[in-house]
């Protein structure tokens, strides 16, 4: 007996390749393609309805490429009251490839390899040959198993998810898929460990060790504004005001493919300008002088030894490492500490994590709020302590804008004695 095929109901659709070769009077043979979306409009009376066959009703639409297919039938399905989105049957490593290939248009060139690492290394060995409505939520959740049991860390495990869901939601955002099957798949659990800043001792002795060195101001610029390592080898002297000390983020040294390149954050958030202490423009002073004395005029404030952009592993195994030895410093604590100091200790001396995520470039004051959470209870003491101050004392106070004022308590005097 022949296998029963399941049939689409009314309003379902699908698109699929078709491929016409002819031959012309020459003898060659020319070849047309086309994308047909197929709509299944439900039967007509037409057949013999008295043996139960009736005609089936479908509407065909022609393009010449699938996205134009995919546009026409959602119009019509539009139009004509349907209420599918189209079957997709395309693999899933296609669907990933197209997605990478606005990736790279689209995102930072780091955030794009990212990307594409995770999708090579542990997805699409998985699941690449998979149709995009063969994947749901028990599948996904067997690929976070086999990962784990094949050694992958947490935090690598949580980097597929936040990938995949990335990916599954321009899907499902293109009409490919109805819904993201994540959304019924629960996230690897991966605590991120705080943010380590060094002491207030180490950062003295960091500073100590950089002194009279030509990159001195990288370290104290590091750990004064907090910004990022790209954002400073990238640093140009028409970004630095000294009148005004004020410096403006607009750039990032990335290594892309062994070749450095100057290029800007795709946030907003990212570009911006920092007000700076007077430590940091007396640091830039003597690093302009310097930089005078050098046999190359190089239009950047901290260059290779040949006035090119510095590489980050030649400044952190030529400068970095010897100074965090010579400073006594565990060779744990990395270059990026310098930023989280920065942050740790702004938000310690009572500075408002607002102004603190926009001096870092965060997206949103929530990334700065959870990178430090540790900070937090130590923020809370402190609240309570002023409030003690302002509060608990016998005196009455009445608050004035941001001012306590004190008054005295008025004086009852007793009548005299007659």
């Amino acid at each position: 007996m022949p296998r029963n095929k399941g049939r689409r109901g009314r309003g379902e659709s699908s698109i699929y390749e078709k491929r016409r070769r002819w031959k012309t009077r020459d003898g060659s043979v020319r070849e047309k393609v086309q994308w047909v979306a197929v709509v299944s409009e439900g039967h007509d009376d037409k057949g013999d309805v008295k043996a139960g066959k009736r005609r089936r009703r479908r509407k065909f639409i022609y393009a010449d490429s699938k996205q134009t297919a995919q546009q026409k039938l959602l119009k019509y399905l539009g139009k004509h009251g349907g209420s599918s989105a189209p079957t997709d049957r395309s693999p899933f490593a296609e669907f990933a490839g197209r997605f990478l290939e606005d990736a790279r248009a689209n995102l930072s060139p780091n955030t794009a390899r990212s990307y594409e690492q995770v999708l090579r290394l542990h997805v699409l060995p998985q699941i690449g040959r998979l149709r995009l409505d063969q994947i749901d939520a028990s599948r996904l959740r067997r690929l976070y198993s086999e990962l784990r049991r094949d050694g992958l860390s947490a935090s690598l495990v949580a980097r597929v998810h936040v990938t995949l869901r990335r990916v599954l939601n321009v899907a499902k955002r293109e009409e490919h898929i109805e819904t993201n099957p994540l959304d019924r798949v629960d996230a690897p659990t991966y605590k991120r460990p705080p943010a380590r800043a060094m002491t207030v001792e180490q950062v003295e002795a960091l500073l100590r060790a950089a002194r009279g060195h030509r990159l001195e101001a990288l370290f104290v610029l590091g750990v004064t504004t907090g910004m990022r390592q790209g954002e400073l080898f990238a640093l140009r002297w028409d970004a630095i005001d000294l009148k005004r000390r004020t410096l403006s983020v607009t750039h990032s040294v990335q290594e892309i493919e062994g070749e450095l390149k100057r290029i800007e954050p795709k946030t907003d958030t990212s570009k911006r300008r920092i007000e700076l202490s007077k430590m940091a423009t007396d640091a830039i002073e003597r690093r302009r002088l310097v930089a005078k004395g050098e046999e190359h005029d190089s239009p950047y404030i901290f260059p290779s030894p040949t006035g090119t952009l510095l590489r980050k592993s030649n400044f952190l195994r030529r400068v970095y490492f010897p100074m965090r030895a010579a400073a006594g410093i565990s060779d744990a604590v990395p270059f990026h500490a310098l930023r989280h100091t920065a942050a740790t200790m702004l938000l310690l001396q009572g500075v408002s994590p607002r102004v603190v995520q926009e001096l870092l470039g965060h997206a949103d004051v929530r990334l700065t709020l959870g990178t430090y959470s540790h900070v937090l209870p130590t923020l809370q003491r402190q609240a309570a302590d002023a409030l003690d101050q302002l509060l608990g004392s016998g005196s009455k106070r009445e608050i004035v804008g941001t001012k306590s004022v004190q008054r005295r308590t008025p004086r009852i005097r007793k009548p005299a004695k007659s």
